[in-house]
């Protein structure tokens, strides 16, 4: 499957990090299906999202038009699986870092998603294999694990597990470049990819700072903004926990 042949996209979880994602496939101008367990959690997605699009147009960072535009057709919400992903050229989960709940997500999706589709997981820590592997197209499974705030933050992990074909990685890393991101093929299927293997050293010293009380969780958080953190390690392993 080709860049070209995604025409639709689906995510399935609204939480920080879904919602955050769909804004961005919404603002590349893909229609986007939006699926969440309950009513309220949808719905809170997509109103987030149109709220952060109106502040970007007050802004003047995105246009007036495809906000409406976005409003008025292109972002469908949904708590009905196969509706979400019936018609789906890609699927993005952006569900709970459970690896138990991804794999059976993604049995449902194997049965529900078009035999074509791509499922990509936004999973930041957890084996894309052994995802894969509870499907019957582990060759069309990959990662996409965008970071937090995901229509601030620029990187986007490509996630190769040892089963996705060459063809799948491609179209991924053409994906997150047409969405505006700056993807890293990611060769290797290892805990934590990237980002989060470099991270993990700086990560622990926050975490025993904090827990020494040699410093408040919010004016750690405060201070590493000040040069240049989007988001404290706090605040991020606060929202990495609800997702």
């Amino acid at each position: 499957m080709s860049l070209d042949q995604i025409k639709s996209v689906a995510v399935i979880g609204a939480g920080d990090m879904g919602h955050g994602i769909a804004e961005v496939v919404l603002l590349a101008g893909y229609p986007v299906s939006l699926y969440d367990i309950n009513t309220e959690a949808v719905e809170k997605g997509a109103g987030r999202i149109m709220a952060s699009l109106e502040k970007l147009a007050e802004k003047g960072k995105v246009p007036v038009e495809g906000v409406e535009q976005i409003r008025s057709g292109l972002l469908k919400t949904t708590t009905d699986l196969a509706e979400a992903v019936g018609n789906a050229d890609l699927v993005i989960e952006v569900i709970p870092e459970v690896l138990d709940l991804k794999q059976a997500m993604f049995a449902q999706l194997d049965e529900l998603a078009p035999p074509h589709a791509l499922l990509a997981s936004n999973t930041s820590t957890m084996s894309i294999t052994q995802i894969g592997a509870c499907t019957g197209r582990p060759g069309q499974v990959l990662g996409l694990h965008f970071f937090n705030p995901a229509v601030l933050m620029k990187l986007v992990e490509v996630i190769r597990s040892r089963d996705t074909s060459d063809e799948t990685i491609e179209t991924g890393f053409a994906f997150g470049k047409k969405i505006g991101k700056v993807p890293v093929l990611v060769h290797r299927d290892t805990p934590g990819f990237i980002a989060n293997r470099v991270n993990a050293a700086p990560t622990v010293l926050f975490q025993s700072i904090v827990e020494r009380g040699e410093i408040e969780p919010e004016a750690l958080d405060a201070f590493l903004m000040t040069v240049g953190m989007p988001m404290g390690p706090c605040e991020l392993t606060d929202r990495k926990s609800v997702v």
